[in-house]
């Protein structure tokens, strides 16, 4: 029985014996031939290690390092464990220098450690030792004073850009858009009526288009465009001077029809007392731009 006892004793200190001998083996990552001066700011400095590591131990991701600042001088951008074939393992770091040192200065990257696990097994720490390495400043501490070179130089004048190109095409388009703007108010009969007094009908088209829906608002319209048709012809126009004015005025002549609707409508709303006799107010609107559009393109004819 202690005979037992006393093998079994033996063969677990030979276990953590070879342990032992395996984790001695696996303490530190051999890096890589590693330029180690003439380092400036903004120059990264890339540290590849590799390492063996017994079978069945992965690296423990908590412990790989994360990136952030080493220091006045660097800064860890990048730390990543990969395995490699067999049992092993590769380790890569790569620093940024983010200053500038006065004059030559040597710094150590810091030491990284990373853990490895295996489920029923004691960790293993493999680490990455400090690597010296100088750091450089751009440009040297003083400067011959010659030539004017320990001055400050003036700025580089700013080069002119032609802009005549510019300026047409801003042109253009503020013409455009005050043309456009005109003729959208001229349709929408907000030009003001003192800028329409040679023009009866393009002032009755602006006043009915302001006008409501309503029945008093409809024979307002109506009135407008009798008055209007007075103004035109230069005498009241009725039911019976009609063709007096359509041989006074032949542009109208395309609007015959409409305007003697218009004009018996109007006469039954006034003489007959019949409030169902006016046109909608959409009609009334359609006479006026259509009697205002031919007036229109009669005095561009006179012209």
């Amino acid at each position: 029985m202690r005979r037992r006892w006393l093998e079994s004793a033996l063969g677990l200190l030979s276990l953590w014996a070879s342990a032992c001998a395996v984790a001695a083996d696996a303490t530190a990552f051999t890096v890589a031939p590693l330029r180690q001066y003439g380092y400036v700011i903004g120059d990264e400095i890339v540290i590849e290690g590799a390492a063996p590591v017994p079978r069945g131990y992965v690296a423990d991701a908590d412990s790989v390092p994360k990136p952030g600042r080493r220091g006045a001088l660097l800064e860890l951008r990048e730390g990543k464990v990969e395995a490699r074939s067999g049992d092993q393992y590769r380790f890569l770091a790569r620093f940024l220098v983010v200053n500038s040192a006065t004059e030559v200065r040597t710094v150590e990257t810091p030491p990284l450690a990373i853990r490895f696990r295996k489920a029923g097994a004691p960790d293993l720490a493999v680490a990455l030792p400090g690597i010296p390495v100088t750091v450089s400043p751009l440009t040297p501490g003083a400067v011959l004073a010659r030539d004017g070179l320990e001055e400050l130089q003036p700025d580089v004048a700013v080069p002119r850009i032609a802009t005549i190109g510019f300026r047409i095409r801003l042109m253009g388009l503020a013409v455009s858009a005050a043309l456009l703007a005109a003729w959208f108010a001229w349709a929408q009969g907000w030009v003001p009526t003192n800028l329409l007094v040679r023009r009866p009908f393009a002032r009755a088209r602006a006043a009915v288009v302001r006008l409501g829906n309503d029945v008093d608002a409809r024979a307002e319209q109506t009135r407008r465009i009798h008055r209007a048709f007075d103004e035109s012809a230069g005498f009241a126009v009725t039911d019976e001077t009609l063709d007096r004015f359509f041989a006074l005025r032949p542009g109208f002549a395309a609007a015959r029809n409409d305007v003697q609707a218009f004009f018996a409508a109007s006469n039954r709303y006034f003489f007959a007392e019949n409030r169902s006799a006016l046109p909608s107010a959409d009609a009334l609107r359609h006479l006026a731009v259509q009697l205002a559009e031919y007036e229109y393109a009669t005095g561009r004819k006179a012209r």
